[in-house]
């Protein structure tokens, strides 16, 4: 661009033509937006800045993926995290939520109805409630007890139900077992004729030797799915047992364990069962039809050391009773009184059944 040269008060000039026709007329900046002592031009004046940077914001208080300026003209990057939607279930240790990060979501501390005083071992504060409950022995508070001294109910505490702690209570009526229970030791609810459950937890793995032996109340319809082990006579004489299918992961039945369960009309062997022993069902006299799984290698029908009908797993059952098996023909493993229901006579067996075609029986 051509330059305009000259003197004026004998002094001499040289400035790009445009300068006389540049117009600051429309600036609206300020010297508080104008950075401390820099210069600048609006609306025909020198202006001298007076804003001071100042912040004393650093990365980690601002947003990840945020950009910010500070206290130079370096452009930074945030670095707070984001906390996303999170649930904490409270446990035995104290749980944190760390410093300098941005809630984006809800965050949930979960709550639990069965958090009450008569809950809780007398003595105890459990976040913030204290408990009531008293009387604890061996994992058990026996909650109600009547005029006679009787126990009426129960609640108990753990994964496990202690052996003889409830057994022989003739007014017991009422247990509240809790989640997470895996076991049911042996003689746990024994003789306690008014014992009755909905239901037992999903997550029971086992149950003792004579657990429910002659609870006559006991009206289960199903069995836990996660169930592994069912010992001896565990439901001796739980005349108004009503279960007609066994777990999946039961690999076996132990001797007695459903004898005298005579509200019990039909039963399927799960697929994997390996063994029936001696006495399962005894004096089942309500079941008329059972289906034996081609899994199963053996069948014991002797105990003791004899070898007499006395011991199948069907004596005293019905002569009414139907076996359907899955296999073609006797496995070797069946003993030869397997399928006697008294001292001479044997049970009608079909072979080469399906699951499907006893179900639609």
């Amino acid at each position: 661009m051509p330059s305009l040269s000259g003197k004026i008060g004998g002094g001499s000039i040289s400035a790009d033509r445009n300068f006389y026709n540049l117009d600051t007329s429309d600036a609206t900046a300020v010297a508080g937006d104008i950075l401390l002592s820099k210069t600048a031009y609006a609306d025909g004046d020198k202006l001298t800045g007076t804003l001071i940077l100042d912040g004393n914001a650093t990365p980690g208080d601002v947003l990840s993926g945020k950009t910010f300026y500070s206290n130079n003209l370096t452009k930074r990057t945030g670095a707070v995290t984001e906390l996303l939607a999170t649930t904490y279930t409270p446990t035995i240790t104290d749980q944190y939520i760390q410093p300098k990060q941005y809630c984006s979501g809800t965050q949930t501390i979960l709550g639990d109805s069965n958090l009450t005083a008569d809950n809780i071992k007398d003595g105890v504060t459990i976040f913030g409630v204290e408990g009531t409950a008293d009387l604890i022995e061996n994992g058990v508070s026996y909650i109600n007890i009547d005029v006679d001294e009787e126990i009426t109910s129960a609640i108990i505490y753990g994964s496990k139900v202690v052996g003889f702690i409830c057994d022989s209570q003739p007014h017991l009526a009422t247990v509240v077992l809790p989640i997470g229970l895996q076991e049911i030791e042996g003689r746990a609810f024994s003789y306690c004729p008014l014992l009755d459950f909905d239901s037992l937890p999903d997550t029971l793995l086992k149950i003792g030797l004579n657990a429910f032996a002659h609870c006559t109340s006991l009206s289960l319809t199903q069995l836990p799915s996660n169930l592994t082990t069912i010992l001896n006579t565990a439901f001796d004489g739980c005349s108004s047992l009503n279960i007609s299918t066994l777990p999946s992961n039961i690999k076996r039945t132990y001797s007695g364990c459903f004898r005298d369960c005579t509200s019990i009309t039909s039963m399927t062997l799960p697929n994997g069962l390996t063994k029936i022993d001696f006495s399962t069902f005894r004096g089942c006299t309500g079941l008329t039809k059972i289906w034996i799984p081609a899994s199963c290698a053996e069948i014991i029908a002797t105990g003791f050391g004899s070898n007499i009908p006395l011991y199948s797993p069907f004596y005293e059952c019905n002569s009414t009773l139907h076996i359907y098996c899955e296999v073609a023909s006797k496995p070797s493993g069946w003993q030869s009184y397997w399928r006697y229901y008294n001292d001479t006579s044997e049970l009608s067996v079909t072979w080469n059944t399906t699951l499907a075609e006893f179900n639609a029986l």
